[in-house]
């Protein structure tokens, strides 16, 4: 079963869907300085309100992993699982995904409506996806090597303990985003352009960052808070996801 507990099975998302919500909560602050310095480099406002939009994100994200848990659950462990939940979750987590942002980037935007309503003036409903081939590139990717590298790192462990997974979660969740950072980075960028007049084409937005001053190094901006980041997140929702299978929640 590569380290699923049956009892996790066929049982829906919601214990991952309020875990995920209360692990972005307590780490949405360094995923807004993030995605600025995705767009601006060190160029970038050197303070920004990293709390902005924050039960926005928490409630937004635990609804989009809920429903990726409750597909990927029943489907386990047929190893396309994650993949087709990346998929069929994708129809509403990209477009949440770009309108928060654009928010985080924008300062004058105050919530993730205000920037959806402008991504749609100027792009029409299509600019809500703008970016999905590569977001969903990014998803398939993280998710696929965070469930692999945290089912397979339980089997490993000698101790079976809820706290094991704030462990085995930091290493899986820092490493999927290490991996897929330049697709984050290319993801922050294209969401940027959608409020902006010109092009918002993949190739071109990925060719402006390979020939800036940093060279290819520019996808990887960020990379560090992106990574510690995910590592806590992932740390906590998989502690708390753990401990609300041994409530039996």
């Amino acid at each position: 079963m590569g380290g699923r507990d049956p009892k996790t099975l066929h049982d829906g998302g919601k214990r991952e869907g309020i875990a995920r919500a209360l692990s972005q909560m307590c780490t949405y602050p360094f995923e807004a300085k993030k995605a600025c310095l995705q767009v601006y480099g060190k160029q970038g406002p050197a303070v920004i309100n990293c709390y902005r939009g924050i039960f926005q994100s928490s409630l937004t994200s635990g609804f989009v992993f809920g429903s990726y848990f409750s597909i990927y659950n029943n489907l386990h462990p047929n190893p396309f699982a994650s993949s087709i939940a990346s998929f069929i979750t994708s129809f509403m987590k990209i477009p949440l995904s770009n309108c928060m942002r654009v928010m985080q980037i924008n300062q004058e935007h105050p919530n993730l409506v205000e920037s959806g309503k402008k991504i749609v003036r100027m792009r029409g409903v299509r600019g809500l996806y703008n970016g999905y081939g590569v977001s969903l590139a990014e998803d398939i990717v993280e998710t696929s090597v965070r469930n692999f590298v945290y089912e397979n790192g339980k089997m490993i462990l000698p101790i079976q303990h809820p706290n094991m997974g704030l462990f085995t979660g930091a290493f899986a969740g820092g490493l999927g985003a290490a991996l897929t950072t330049p697709f984050d980075t290319i993801r922050a960028n294209m969401a940027q352009a959608s409020i902006r007049t010109g092009s918002m084409d993949l190739f071109e937005t990925t060719s402006k960052l390979i020939l800036s001053k940093e060279g290819p190094k520019a996808l990887f901006r960020g990379v560090h808070i992106r990574s510690a980041s995910n590592a806590v997140r992932y740390a906590l929702f998989y502690l708390i996801m753990e401990y609300l299978y041994t409530l039996s929640f």
